[in-house]
């Protein structure tokens, strides 16, 4: 009786949730697909550039494996990450700071991702969810984030706020996400360059 009585008001809140329009589902989706395609692209372009000699003879043809679990977990991130989960926060931000286009706006929303979205958000979600997707332990995913957590936030502040400040000012929202994610080819090579450093 009891399941039943719960069964019957899961059903009555799920029905009462909004409706999602299916063309902004297929343009969401879209983008993530694009995020996480250029984000497995750039990492694929890395691990070919860090490749590494499969002998010591010098004569024999170096044959390159890619790490497709890397590649699959930057993806997989990128996906949720940059396709989605940092659209909303993004439009959070316009909810806070306002949905103006000028300087002021722009640098308003920059600086709340320097500040808090970068090093609170995005570097530690980066190295914890890939690592874990690459078969890490939470131990040795904490560990390479306390390892890596400075380089790359460094290389975060360095890429993103004058590609923000334009995105902010100048891309409309339904392009914010492609332009990240073509911008942030670059940044996952070095992201990529970063965690394979030893």
């Amino acid at each position: 009786m009891g399941v039943q009585v719960w069964a019957q008001n899961l059903a009555r809140r799920v029905s009462s949730l909004p409706k999602l329009d299916p063309v902004v589902v297929r343009a969401w989706t879209s983008s993530a697909l694009q995020a996480a395609g250029i984000s497995m692209a750039a990492d694929l372009t890395t691990q070919y550039i860090l490749r590494k000699p499969s002998s010591n003879d010098e004569e024999s043809v170096e044959e390159w494996r890619p790490d497709w679990r890397r590649t699959a977990s930057f993806g997989i991130f990128s996906f949720a990450y940059g396709g989605i989960a940092q659209r909303f926060i993004y439009l959070a931000m316009d909810r806070w700071l306002g949905v103006g286009v000028t300087l002021a706006h722009s640098v308003r929303k920059v600086a709340l991702d320097a500040i808090v979205h970068a090093p609170f958000m995005y570097v530690p979600s980066f190295y914890l969810s890939t690592s874990l997707m690459q078969g890490k332990s939470p131990e040795a995913a904490v560990t390479l984030l306390k390892s890596k957590y400075s380089e790359t936030l460094m290389a975060y502040m360095a890429i993103w706020p004058g590609l923000l400040t334009f995105c902010f000012r100048f891309v409309p929202d339904a392009h914010r996400v492609v332009f990240i994610a073509g911008c942030g080819y670059f940044e996952k090579g070095i992201i990529s360059f970063i965690a394979d450093s030893a």
